[in-house]
């Protein structure tokens, strides 16, 4: 099971994008029915969080303890903390929300002239 922020983070990310109710820290991302375009929309998620994560390295680490080691090697040399899965939610909410409301106030300004 998850033990730390990044492998829960990352594992809640999994379960979601493969449609799983668990899965291990040592559980092979294409051994859980995982392939290229669910590892494009993984990356996409993580990459908001982990702003440094290459696509060549999530095949190079296909689990979430490799994963996890290596995101967390990479914030420890830059001095980040990791967010937690709902913190992340959150703020991809709000600025999908903020998005949305400069769209409306654009639109509004185009039907009052």
């Amino acid at each position: 099971m998850p033990q730390t922020e990044t492998e829960i983070l990352i594992a809640a990310i999994w379960e979601k994008i493969l449609q799983l109710e668990k899965v291990g820290i040592n559980d092979n991302f294409f051994d859980l029915g995982g392939h290229s375009l669910l590892m494009v929309q993984i990356h996409h998620k993580l990459e908001k969080i982990f702003s440094q994560l290459s696509m060549v390295e999530m095949f190079k680490y296909p689990t979430i303890h490799s994963l996890a080691k290596r995101l967390t090697q990479n914030l420890n040399e830059k001095s980040v903390s990791v967010p937690s899965y709902e913190q992340s939610h959150n703020r991809h909410v709000r600025r999908t929300s903020m998005n949305q409301q400069r769209q409306l106030r654009s639109q509004n300004r185009l039907l009052s002239k």
